[in-house]
């Protein structure tokens, strides 16, 4: 049966649609040494130091910006000044351990700017024609499936919404919880699966042209971001025994393109 490798691609659809919002960029990292008082163990005076530097050169920004025609060269060159300065107060171990905050935040900011452009490329070539797939399927679905599906689909979107009501904070109970309700939609999708063979093989073989196409752009938005730090696998990095249950789930009474 080779239906699941329609899902691969449809599956991504489903966590990019629900991925969390990019973090602000940071004006400069510098600024922020003082937000990291507590893990750089900074003395009061230290802080004191700091902030003063920090006052000093934004008040001499702010003349240069205010000025009819700003100097951006200037503008740069106070910025490495600044970040001398404050570098400056540390010591040495803490010199190391904010090159290492900074080194993270940077390879997170990178990360998050790749997901965001891979979720903006499915949302806009991707998903619209996955939700018309899943629409013609919905067709082939009999009354007591489509019940089912919507039951198991309404499991979900429950504990996602509970996940963020804790601020997606995941603790053991949560883990089995949903470790759980992928064994419980399993059990439930599996005859619903079985019953449409030919059909998900069907949506499967009139996809194939678009499948190059999306994997090529895909690739290539991700080679501009190779040079960032490793990271964990995204979620949507799914078992294949997974896809076509998730494809499933798909919600198509909604459809949020």
């Amino acid at each position: 049966m080779n239906y699941k490798l329609l899902i691969l691609i449809l599956l991504t659809a489903i966590f990019y649609q629900n991925s969390p919002a990019q973090e602000k960029k940071p004006s400069t990292y510098n600024e922020r040494i003082i937000d990291y008082a507590k893990e750089l163990n900074l003395s009061d005076s230290q802080i004191q130091v700091l902030t003063a530097i920090k006052a000093d050169y934004k008040q001499k920004m702010k003349v240069i910006r205010d000025s009819k025609n700003p100097d951006k060269e200037s503008l740069k060159k106070l910025r490495l000044e600044r970040k001398a300065a404050m570098e400056g107060v540390l010591k040495p171990d803490q010199l190391a351990k904010w090159k290492e905050i900074v080194a993270e935040q940077k390879a997170n900011r990178k990360t998050n700017e790749l997901r965001a452009e891979l979720k903006k490329y499915q949302k806009e070539q991707i998903r619209p024609v996955l939700l018309e797939k899943r629409k013609q399927f919905e067709l082939e679905l009999s009354a007591n499936e489509k019940q089912i599906i919507a039951d198991e689909r309404a499991k979900r979107q429950a504990f996602h919404k509970s996940l963020k009501a804790k601020d997606s904070v995941k603790d053991e109970a949560t883990k089995l919880r949903g470790e759980q309700l992928k064994l419980e939609s399993k059990t439930a999708l599996q005859p619903i699966l079985e019953n449409h063979q030919l059909a998900l093989e069907k949506l499967e073989k009139e996809l194939e042209p678009l499948q190059q196409k999306w994997q090529a752009d895909l690739t290539a938005i991700k080679s501009k971001y190779k040079h960032r730090k490793p990271t964990a696998k995204p979620k949507s990095i799914k078992k294949k025994d997974d896809r076509v249950y998730h494809f499933l789930l798909m919600p198509v009474e909604q459809q949020r393109i």
